[in-house]
């Protein structure tokens, strides 16, 4: 047996891996679905979303196996996150990597094997998606892409934990995700079995009873009576149309609301209701990604296949000026994108839709009095219930103050580097939890170096440089700062000339940024030879 190699650059991918929040946490519908369809399209016994820890291979999702996890050293998944391409073992028996693998001579008896690597957003391996059965298979070209295709897949829904601007993630989430579980609308979001048991539900002012009764109960055990037995029926009736089923009512209060019935899938039917006691009702017309975009801040374009717009909320009028009636019939590009806006983003965003692919791009659009503003356009695909592509969503957030704010970081960081030039003043930034160094020319210089002599640098650079008798003291006075003991770092420490000569730095610093959990994570620190 051959145990995998590690890649080269394996600390980085397993801090990149646990960055994704995804290690040892509860099973998700959005990832099981994609490794049950893939297990039954290729026809095997297993599929898993396997995610290569330090040690192990845990599994986020797994179809025709107990186990939650193995050991890496026994892994073929170690090895596939080795290369970009997929991994195919036709007969493990025959293949000197693994024919005496336990997992090869004992259950599971693997035989065939077809992994695609996994990837998060940066481009690190994090895992695989892979194809596992008990006989021998020859896996064509044609399959190898498909099985792309579904990893691709994967990759997106990981992507999507990983975006910046937490609103949006909600807002994206919220809209196109594939189990259509709606946690962020103003209206009651149910999703309900066939068993007529409610298994989302969540936190409304309008709900009759408190959600964590609701949760598990049947419709009869929370609305007894003539309303219980109308959303029985419309539920009865969504899991047998791909229509959208609307209901309306009004309580003995007077309140009135509209409820919409839609299938998830064979075992789900997802109930929207929404108050409508003091608003005008929704046209029917729209789908139910239609009614959330009405609600956000957001602006939030509709167009059909050949990207005429069908519908815009009111918060798109606001950013660009022009009505919905204006707008309605034509290309977003065609009336918003100008003179400045980047050919090569157009192009990149035209690209993916034509592929049916979902993006996400900062550009420069116009309004219709044509003043330039900055805008994040998050778009995504619609499918019907054939699985044919019907049009596209996409979510415009106003991101000029951003831009502006961003420009002027640039500006004062380029004055900052100046004034460090103009005083000869040696600078490096430390990433306390990846342990980057970065230097600047006359940090090299201080120790009789060029600057390329000491990059690419990290803090293991820095600690070989430091006297051994000061660095528990630097790195004592480091945590202090970072703990905030001190309002700053400041230490006189001996450093090693390129001459070999030991010469005394005073260095001074001051944290720079902090995790999302607290925690230190870039300090920024200037040197001057005492």
């Amino acid at each position: 047996m051959s145990a995998a190699d590690y890649p080269a650059n394996e600390g980085e991918r397993l801090v990149a891996l646990r960055n994704t929040g995804l290690l040892d946490t509860p099973p998700e519908e959005r990832f099981d679905r994609i490794t049950r369809l893939t297990a039954r399209f290729f026809g095997v016994e297993t599929c898993l979303l396997s995610l290569v820890d330090s040690d192990r291979q845990w599994f986020k999702s797994r179809v025709g196996l107990e186990e939650n996890q193995t050991g890496r050293v026994i892994s073929f998944c170690g090895h596939t996150i080795l290369d970009r391409e997929i991994l195919t073992v036709t007969d493990a028996r025959q293949d000197a990597r693994f024919s005496e693998n336990p997992l090869v001579t004992s259950a599971p008896h693997i035989r065939f094997y077809a992994g695609a690597p996994v990837r998060e957003p940066s481009g690190l391996p994090i895992g695989t998606l892979c194809l596992i059965d008990p006989s021998p298979h020859y896996f064509s070209d044609e399959q190898k892409q498909t099985l792309r295709d579904f990893a691709d897949m994967i990759e997106h829904e990981i992507a999507r934990i990983d975006q910046a601007d937490e609103s949006q993630r909600r807002l994206a989430a919220s809209t196109i995700r594939a189990s259509s579980i709606l946690t962020t609308v103003p209206d009651m979001v149910f999703v309900i079995d066939r068993h007529f048991r409610f298994l989302v539900c969540n936190e409304h002012p309008d709900l009759l009873q408190p959600r964590l009764k609701v949760l598990g109960q049947t419709i009869e055990e929370v609305l007894p009576g003539e309303l219980g037995a109308q959303l029985t029926m419309n539920v009865q009736k969504a899991f047998n149309s791909r229509e959208v089923i609307q209901h309306n009512y009004t309580l003995a209060n007077n309140m009135s609301f509209e409820a919409r019935y839609v299938e998830i899938d064979q075992n789900e039917v997802l109930v929207i209701i929404r108050n409508t006691t003091e608003q005008i009702l929704i046209s029917a017309q729209l789908s139910r990604l239609s009614d959330v975009a009405r609600k956000t801040t957001n602006g939030v374009v509709v167009t059909d296949q050949s990207g005429f717009i069908l519908w815009t909320n009111e918060a798109f009028s606001g950013i660009t000026g022009y009505s919905s009636d204006e707008m309605v019939g034509s290309r977003p590009g065609v009336l918003l994108q100008g003179k400045d806006s980047d050919p090569a983003t157009v192009e990149a965003m035209r690209k993916a839709t034509a592929g049916f692919k979902s993006f996400n791009a900062d550009v420069l659009n116009y309004t219709k009095f044509g003043v330039p503003y900055w805008t994040r356009i998050a778009c995504d695909p619609l499918w019907d219930n054939n699985g044919q592509f019907k049009g596209c969503i996409a979510i415009q957030t106003d991101i000029t103050k951003e831009k502006r704010d961003a420009d002027l970081i640039s500006y004062n960081e380029e004055m900052l580097k100046l004034v460090i030039n103009a005083n000869s003043i040696g600078t490096w930034r430390l990433n306390l939890q990846s342990g980057e160094l970065t230097i600047n020319e006359q940090w090299a210089h201080l120790l009789g170096y060029k600057l390329h002599e000491l990059t690419p640098a990290d803090r293991k650079t820095w600690e070989n440089l430091t006297h051994p008798e000061d660095l528990a003291y630097c790195i004592s006075e480091l945590e202090k700062h970072s703990m905030g003991q001190v309002p700053a770092y400041e230490a006189d420490i001996r450093m090693k000339h390129k001459n070999g000569e030991w010469v005394w730095i005073n260095t001074r610093g001051q944290i720079l940024s902090n995790t999302e959990d607290g925690k230190t994570e870039w300090l920024l620190v200037s040197r001057l030879v005492n």
